[in-house]
């Protein structure tokens, strides 16, 4: 058992296939400028078969032998672009024979020529291979990939196969291999040609077809085949692979054919990987299907592994991600009580500061009549409080960074006999047309009857007693739309309303980035701020942001631009205004979709733009 637990040490996998799964080599090749190394690879290829023999009695009795080989490699791959990668394998080989002569049923007679010799272990180890692997790929579409890895095989181990080293030590010491030469016996060279499918970087199908040349000198010519399909994400990726080798012609060694007509191996297994880069990989491989095989030499029968066991260790070097820069704000807080000053009761009030010339507003607490406004910008400003029945109060508050500004507000109670209205009128047209729409608005959580705009004007317009009102706009084929409102006595209100609908196209030319990156420009946030209030307006939109590029450039590159640009827009509206991730969905198309010919400078600034394409709504998921 000693050799064959030796024969296990050393049976690792060949790596002349980086970049890909198991034997089966992938057509994509990862970002330019990535060094993956395959630290160590183990591949088990063993047999257990039973021989029949005659012993010097004349008895027949039946022989157990336990058969191994394999190879250690040690290898890596680098990405020059994303077109080209080279790859450099170094290999040690070995195979051996553990005789056993215990007693099993009869399977099949063959004689040894020396059958008391049969207890004599067998092993060989040496160097094999050094090879060199090149990668040409070329992405055909956001998901298919079509490629070209030419090799050569140079030999390092010496042209001694089959012959004793040792025969007095146990177990007995061959050079070049036992049953299977160590190198090869020249230098060969192939071709493969790759073709992958991977949709949204998620499952990877990958076909392999390549043709191995003896016209060097080598053995046998021979055509190499393999299928796999792997889970990508995900620190565990499962996999399962096909690959096999069909020889067209054999040659002779000492009147004895060296090769059957190939093999066929099925293989599944497990990767581990982990976020530095490390990746281990587990997997089981057996013959499958059946050939014509002839013997490889008359002292022992063909040699067909029965199952095998692939282990890897190998190393990625992580991308780095391209982070965008947000602008950090100075800020406070206002904070305070509203009360009757009469009675020091809670008054439930709407409170608004003016930033700019936006207002932001929050309403008191209607039990103990406290208020907070959070995230004003470090400065002074001018805080309004209005109350249904109470006389309208202002104040100036100054706000400083990480502080918190307090400011309570006593209201006086107006008495009259007349209830107090104001006028809400206001406008409701289609968001990316401006089209007037035929439009119902509703007053949920009130008696007051539903009000519908002028079909030809899209205007509308209501007395309503002074207070706060939760109203919502429905147009037939459109996203509905609620917003808070609040009435005071002898306000005339305007509220317009700009209405989405599935499927509907928003082009932005005006965001823009620094040349070849996806870094926003400061330029561009205003209009990325006002995206960002129609997403808070329409809280239950789910929108895909498509970045899209002209011509000028490669079409991978241009491809990779817009999505890095489309991600860097959502980050800027999570990370920045508070938008749910999950209603926002990045992707890019480069140049595959313009909107204008590519031929003049007019036509490829309208085909470098920033779409917001509305997909529905979260209640539809």
């Amino acid at each position: 058992m000693l050799n064959t637990f030796i024969i296990i040490l050393f049976s690792l996998f060949n790596t002349e296939n980086l970049g890909g799964v198991s034997k089966v080599t992938s057509a994509k090749i990862r970002k330019p400028k990535t060094l993956e190394l395959n630290i160590l690879s183990r591949d088990l290829l063993y047999r257990q078969l039973d021989v029949t023999g005659i012993n010097a009695a004349g008895d027949t009795i039946t022989l157990q032998d336990k058969q191994a080989a394999g190879a250690l490699s040690l290898g890596f791959l680098y990405s020059v672009s994303k077109h080209f990668a080279f790859s450099f394998t170094i290999k040690f080989q070995g195979d051996g024979e553990d005789r056993n002569d215990s007693i099993v049923s009869v399977i099949s007679p063959v004689n040894y020529p020396d059958p008391n010799d049969h207890q004599a272990n067998r092993i060989s180890l040496g160097f094999g291979d050094f090879i060199i692997s090149g990668k040409f790929s070329q992405p055909l579409g956001n998901s298919l990939y079509l490629g070209t890895s030419p090799f050569l095989g140079v030999p390092l181990g010496e042209d001694t196969f089959g012959i004793v080293k040792d025969a007095s030590s146990s177990p007995r010491q061959y050079t070049g291999g036992y049953f299977r030469r160590l190198s090869s016996k020249n230098v060969y060279g192939g071709l493969k040609l790759l073709f992958s499918v991977i949709p949204d970087e998620r499952v990877g199908i990958h076909f392999n077809i390549g043709y191995t040349t003896s016209r060097f000198g080598g053995e046998s010519d021979y055509v190499s085949y393999g299928a796999a399909t792997e889970i990508i994400p995900g620190s565990v990726q499962p996999y399962i692979a096909f690959y096999g080798r069909y020889y067209l012609h054999d040659k002779k060694e000492g009147g004895v054919y060296r090769f059957g007509q190939g093999f066929n191996f099925i293989e599944g297994g497990l990767s581990f990987a982990s976020s530095s880069g490390v990746k281990f990989t587990l997997g089981i491989n057996t013959t499958i299907g059946t050939f014509s095989t002839r013997r490889v030499a008359t002292d022992f029968p063909e040699w067909t592994p029965n199952f095998g066991v692939y282990l890897s260790l190998g190393y990625t070097q992580p991308e780095k991600k391209e982070e965008i820069q947000i602008p950090v704000m100075k800020t406070g807080e206002i904070a305070g009580r509203i009360f009757d000053k009469r009675t020091g009761a809670p008054v439930f009030a709407r409170v608004s500061v003016k930033i700019d010339t936006t207002y932001v507003e929050t309403v008191s607490d209607s039990i103990t009549g406290e208020y907070r406004i959070k995230d004003i910008p470090e400065g002074i400003f001018v805080i309004k409080v209005t109350a249904p029945g109470y006389r309208e109060q202002g104040a100036t508050v100054a706000v400083r960074e990480k502080e918190t500004t307090v400011r309570d507000f006593a209201l006086f109670k107006v008495i009259t006999k007349k209830i107090p209205k104001g006028t809400l009128t206001g406008k409701v047209q289609e968001k990316s047309t401006g089209r007037p729409l035929y439009a119902k608005i509703s007053f949920v959580g009130s008696n007051i009857k539903p009000v519908y705009t002028d079909s030809a004007t899209g205007i509308f317009k209501i007395d309503l007693p002074e207070g706060t009102y939760a109203l919502k706009v429905e147009a037939e084929g459109y996203i509905p739309q609620a917003r808070p409102v609040v009435i005071e006595r002898g306000e005339s209100k305007i509220e317009n309303f700009s209405l989405l609908k599935k499927g509907m196209r928003l082009i932005f030319r005006n965001i823009y980035f620094d040349l070849g990156k996806a870094t926003i420009k400061p330029q561009s946030f205003a209009v990325l701020d006002s995206i960002a209030k129609m997403l808070k307006e329409n809280p239950n939109i789910i929108v895909e942001i498509q970045g899209h590029t002209d011509n000028v450039g490669s079409e991978e590159y241009n491809l990779e631009l817009s999505q890095r640009r489309a991600e860097a827009v959502k980050n800027y509206l999570v990370q920045v205004h508070g938008i749910d991730p999950l209603r926002l969905i990045a992707r890019g198309y480069g140049e595959y979709r313009p909107i204008a010919p590519n031929n003049t400078p007019e036509g490829r600034a309208q085909n470098r733009r920033v779409e917001f394409v509305i997909l529905g709504t979260t209640e539809e998921q």
